[in-house]
């Protein structure tokens, strides 16, 4: 990871997500971990898809470097599915006859 490309925050988020993965393997040999744990982890983190993406960002990165640098032979990351996003709803707004009808109400 080119450490000029990532903000402050961007590492830090980084460092965050893998520490808590690698709580969440209890010691594990990172050589062992595979793409089920890599799934159990993503799934089990009580957040929203967005964390989870990012988390699953930072996992197949952090597994990236490792093969880069030969510690392990292969991201156990790859191919794992991203979650889908929810969609925002739009804002709802009333209509000038319902404020009206409110105001009215209140008065």
């Amino acid at each position: 990871m080119n450490k000029a490309s990532y903000t402050n925050g961007t590492i830090k988020a980084y460092n965050y997500e893998i520490n808590k993965l690698l709580d969440y393997l209890h010691g594990k040999s990172i050589s062992k971990v595979n793409k089920n744990d890599i799934e159990k982890y993503i799934f089990n983190i009580p957040a929203s898809s967005v964390t989870r993406n990012r988390a699953l960002t930072a996992i197949f990165k952090f597994f990236d470097i490792l093969v880069m640098f030969e510690i392990i032979k292969k991201n156990p990351a790859t191919g794992t599915k991203r979650l889908i996003l929810e969609k925002k709803r739009a804002p709802v707004y009333l209509s000038e006859q319902k404020i009206i009808r409110y105001l009215c109400q209140l008065v």
